[in-house]
């Protein structure tokens, strides 16, 4: 007994499979420009670290600077001593005098969510369900 619709399902099947990798980098283009709104900024440095490392079928990856992983995780409050020198030096403001000590108390930084965040609006900007069943009904 022939199976019916057996040509027109292999040509879906097949459709489907070549989106893997447009859905993978469009996903990735996406979180890096949502990240990348997202990531608070002096210098523009850390934001214009964040780029496309890697993307496949299976997914995307995202690199970036471990100033964001500090951003998105948040810190402790530390101290911070110098290591070679007797003291550390900093400006007390634009223009001010330097200031010197032995030890500085670093505070607490909140975490502020990036990449969660960045990943999953990324993935609803890349509309990857409207993409598949598009495909899926103009390939039969």
């Amino acid at each position: 007994m022939p199976l019916v619709g057996l040509p027109q399902l292999k040509k879906r099947i097949q459709a489907i499979a070549k989106t893997g990798d447009d859905l993978g980098r469009d996903w990735a283009n996406a979180t890096v420009d949502e990240m990348r709104g997202r990531i608070p900024t002096r210098t523009g440095a850390t934001r214009e670290s964040v780029r496309v490392g890697h993307y496949d079928e299976r997914g995307a990856e995202v690199v970036a600077s471990p100033v964001v992983y500090f951003l998105d995780s948040g810190t402790r409050e530390h101290e911070v001593t110098p290591k070679i020198a007797k003291a550390l030096r900093w400006s007390s403001g634009p223009g001010g005098k330097p200031v010197f000590s032995r030890s500085a108390k670093i505070p607490r930084q909140r975490p502020r969510p990036l990449r969660d965040v960045s990943a999953r609006a990324g993935l609803e900007k890349t509309a990857s369900s409207d993409r598949i069943v598009r495909l899926w009904n103009e390939a039969a």
